[in-house]
């Protein structure tokens, strides 16, 4: 049992307990899925290329690459990745549309207020 309890431990030292995560927070407070194709989609509305973005969101191209490449799938990767990277393409005027909304798939839209520009 004294095995079993330090294994729990050191898990949690380790930082074991935080895998991939596949989903960030919508505007209503619940988790949405983003797609890989909904990624390349956004970064395409504001104008970036996946350089670009990774300098924003402080990753690498490859991690965007990689994001990305998941197409129709969902991104698998850690929540503090899919927020850096949400938030750049949020700040640059990106809405993440969930699947139902609007009756809908999963899409990008921009802000009214990028769209005004």
């Amino acid at each position: 049992m004294l095995i079993g309890i330090l294994t729990i431990i050191l898990s949690l030292a380790c930082g074991q307990q935080e895998v991939g995560y596949d989903t960030k927070i919508n505007l209503f407070g619940t988790q949405m899925a983003i797609t890989g194709n909904q990624m390349r989609a956004a970064r395409s509305l504001v104008g970036l290329d996946q350089i670009a973005l990774a300098e924003m969101a402080g990753v690498s191209a490859n991690t965007i690459r990689n994001m990305e490449g998941a197409g129709a799938g969902r991104i698998n990767v850690r929540t503090m990745t899919l927020d850096a990277v949400t938030d750049a393409l949020k700040a640059a005027g990106v809405v993440f549309v969930e699947e139902g909304m609007n009756d809908g798939g999963p899409g990008v839209r921009l802000t009214a207020r990028s769209e005004e520009k």
